[in-house]
């Protein structure tokens, strides 16, 4: 072995040793490491981007959605082709877009690949200059087609800023949606935030002018009422409406963000659950 391969080993040697004790001062004081965060979305879009597993639950999702509003639609009445409710409003779906009909994986394994951390500004640049990268969610092109031909009205509503209206109608044009009345705020088809991260109140904008027969969502917050960040909170909310998952209400699963994260942030260990009686070194 030459002096200079002894010398780079030593280095590397050296660099290991430092990522390792950085590691365990990161545990120590329950923060995570710096590049603990693009490992974990690595891992999340893996997931997404591969596994039968995240195919099989989308359309197995979607699939359970189509068949409730069919049988809803089997009982109502019809009016210039399109579904009609009791109320006389038109039977429409209310969906979220992002990670629950548009797949933004590639934009995440992007930002964690160069070792960025995500932002607003990156998240526009997306928006704007990558509409045709973005891909459908497994099953969601079927079930918009599916849904349409029931003559009920897709109504998107995300959290995306209404500046970003006219990206989000190319990037769904380029994916071959129904974007006719997605541009006029009237029309109340594409629900965007001005001032109002919070969904309620543009939810409330579509029950007024349709009859809503299903939601879908990636987060609780897709999903009518509210519920503060605490995990309790949350539970507390999917308890009180059991009922609807399933029925009205449609979860994709999202790994990769989500506001699951919020509690979890500053103290991601002590929401573990775990066992005191694992035997690490004898016993069966």
């Amino acid at each position: 072995m030459t002096k200079t391969s002894r010398h780079w080993i030593t280095i590397a040697v050296l660099g290991c040793v430092l990522a390792i004790l950085l590691a365990a001062s990161s545990v120590l004081h329950n923060t995570p490491p710096a590049n603990l965060l693009p490992e974990r979305i690595y891992a999340a879009n893996l997931w997404m981007q591969t596994s039968a597993e995240y195919r099989a639950i989308c359309l197995q999702t979607f699939r359970i959605a189509l068949s409730q509003v069919q049988k809803t639609v089997e009982n109502a009445s019809h009016r210039e082709g399109r579904s009609v409710a009791d109320d006389g409003k038109r039977m429409a779906v209310v969906t979220d877009l992002d990670e629950t009909i548009l797949d933004n994986s590639r934009f995440r394994s992007e930002v964690a690949i160069r070792g960025l951390r995500s932002s607003p500004q990156l998240w526009t640049r997306w928006v704007v200059n990558n509409f045709e990268d973005v891909e459908f969610i497994p099953g969601a092109k079927a079930f918009i087609d599916e849904i349409e031909k029931l003559g009920v009205i897709m109504v998107y509503l995300s959290n995306r800023p209404d500046s970003e209206r006219d990206s989000t109608i190319k990037a769904l044009a380029h994916l071959g949606i129904h974007t006719e009345g997605l541009a006029e705020a009237s029309e109340r088809r594409l629900l965007l935030h001005k001032d109002e991260p919070d969904k309620e109140s543009r939810r409330q904008l579509a029950a007024e002018k349709f009859h809503v027969v299903a939601y879908l969502g990636d987060n609780l917050g897709d999903f009518p009422g509210s519920s503060g960040p605490e995990i309790e909170s949350r539970y507390q909310k999917v308890q009180q409406h059991e009922e609807l998952l399933g029925t009205q209400w449609f979860v994709l699963p999202n790994p990769a963000y989500g506001d699951w994260e919020t509690p979890i942030l500053n103290d991601p260990r002590g929401h573990l659950k775990r066992t005191s009686n694992l035997r690490f070194v004898e016993g069966p």
